[in-house]
């Protein structure tokens, strides 16, 4: 169950990078409502987790995991200069066509034959891969556009 809280206070406190060679950075986070603990976060100090902005979360024992900066505070440049990123209800919106996966698709299916996650005789049919992906791709954007 996610709660709301504005920062009270925020310090580093460590960084680990990952196998996958990613750096995830470590902040003892203090709220207003009295939780505590700590959070991960790619970023050290990032400008959605300053003092007085209220943020909402999740907390098991010590560990926060952040969910997302309210709609009443500043919402970070980082946020503003995506162009998916709809201010009016603070969440990424993606009007792309199918078409515009395609690329992403067979680089998808290439990836999956240079893994070895596929059969030997899938290199040669690396195009129907690509297309059951595209397919699949495209029947997710068609679903999402009949709810919106």
């Amino acid at each position: 169950m996610n709660k709301v809280s504005k920062v009270k206070s925020v310090n580093f406190t460590s960084e680990w990078k990952s196998p996958a060679g990613a750096t995830f950075y470590y902040h003892e986070i203090e709220l207003e409502n009295g939780d505590t603990g700590n959070v991960g976060r790619n970023k050290t100090l990032p400008d959605d987790m300053k003092v007085g902005l209220e943020i909402e979360y999740s907390i098991e024992g010590k560990k926060i995991k952040f969910v997302k900066t309210m709609n009443n505070a500043e919402t970070p440049n980082y946020y503003k200069n995506n162009k998916y990123y709809n201010k009016n209800n603070g969440n990424y919106n993606s009007n792309k066509s199918p078409e515009s996966y395609l690329g992403y698709a067979y680089a998808y299916a290439k990836d999956m034959v240079v893994a070895g996650k596929t059969s030997k005789e899938d290199l040669e049919n690396l195009q129907v891969i690509a297309e059951s992906i595209y397919a699949h791709i495209s029947e997710l954007l068609k679903s999402e556009s009949n709810n919106d």
